[in-house]
């Protein structure tokens, strides 16, 4: 779960417990707390929150000081980073020179364990005939640390559209448990390693296409440092088919 605000409206006066255990969250054990009182009540929770874990189950319990109708709404709130690369608009506006694709970033605490980038890689085109012309790539995604021991976990998705989505947060994101591609699983590679380089090849078919990325610190525990920072870039090159995917004979 990323950043996330609960809230509770209604009528009546109503208590709000978010705790671990469901079997004890109430009243007396509980991790967070909120009070509507026949309006608006909200718990707004950032990943930076020390009570705040990844992964992890969250109960509600609700308790009526007096009759009430109540609703609970949940919003999560992704802060994603626009990447770009040189085969997006931005590069041949801004950039132009591949070393000022480097970005900068900082984990502000140990507790905010991933980053969420996206960029985009080249998209399909719609032949005169309206056969698609499909679009065969390969990225380069690069990684240097700015501060001692820190240790990439990149996991990547594809998500391909017809349209440009309202926002990139709304777009789907991998996890440890649903990706395309996963790097830095191995802490003999990288450990006193500074510098990480990761490839891939894909296809795609329509004329947006998405890479969504989650960077997960970590350090093997190798130092105690609280505020990891690293430097990105992305690199897209075009291909040809027997390249991106599998051709037979080749």
């Amino acid at each position: 779960m990323d950043n996330f605000i609960l809230d509770v409206s209604g009528t009546g006066a109503v208590e709000v417990y978010v705790g671990l255990d469901p079997d004890t969250v109430g009243p007396g054990s509980y991790t967070w707390k909120a009070v509507s009182r026949g309006g608006l009540a909200q718990l707004a929770i950032a990943t930076t929150d020390r009570n705040f874990h990844m992964g992890t189950w969250y109960y509600i319990y609700l308790r009526a000081i007096e009759e009430a109708l109540v609703t609970l709404e949940l919003k999560q709130q992704r802060s994603v980073e626009f990447i770009p690369n040189n085969h997006d608009f931005t590069y041949q506006l801004t950039y132009r020179n591949a070393n000022l694709l480097y970005q900068k970033f900082q984990f502000q605490s140990v507790k905010e364990q991933a980053k969420f980038h996206a960029f985009t890689v080249p998209g399909a085109t719609k032949r005169r005939d309206g056969t698609i012309n499909y679009a065969y790539y390969r990225v380069k995604i690069t990684i240097d640390a700015l501060t001692p021991h820190f240790y990439p976990r990149v996991y990547i998705k594809k998500q391909e559209r017809y349209n440009a989505p309202a926002s990139l947060a709304e777009m789907e994101f991998p996890s440890v448990n649903d990706y395309l591609h996963f790097f830095g699983d191995d802490p003999y590679s990288q450990i006193h390693s500074t510098h990480f380089e990761y490839e891939f090849t894909n296809i795609s078919s329509a004329p947006w296409v998405f890479i969504t990325m989650a960077v997960y610190q970590h350090n093997w525990g190798l130092t105690d440092q609280r505020k990891s920072e690293y430097q990105i870039r992305v690199f897209t090159d075009m291909v040809d088919q027997c390249e991106a995917v599998y051709c037979e004979g080749s």
